[in-house]
């Protein structure tokens, strides 16, 4: 259960922007997973769709297809916008009580 195949292959992927990955685990959820792990370790996101599209092709069978794109620069400065404003909310929020001083 794995990447099968990418789409530019391995060696190629320094010179492309987007990528279609191939995967074979069993599950929708572990599809996911994997192929946000194969993106995030290549330099990638994951687009957000909701659910990967599900084919079958000659070569591998039948498996979860899903897109990735490469993270620009301007990708990760909004990264770094929305976790800054995450911080400051939490910042700003009150703390609740400990649950065992509600008892």
């Amino acid at each position: 259960m794995s990447i099968l195949i990418t789409d530019p292959p391995q060696d190629a992927l320094a010179s492309t922007n987007s990528a279609l990955d191939y995967c074979d685990a069993p599950t929708h959820d572990e599809s996911i997973r994997q192929i946000d792990e194969w993106a995030r370790r290549h330099g990638f996101a994951r687009v957000g769709e909701r659910w990967l599209a599900v084919v079958s092709r000659e070569d591998i069978g039948t498996c979860f297809k899903g897109v990735c794109y490469r993270l620009s620069e301007e990708d990760r400065a909004g990264e770094e916008d929305r976790l800054g404003a995450i911080r400051s909310r939490r910042l700003v929020m009150r703390e609740s009580p400990d649950c065992a001083v509600l008892d």
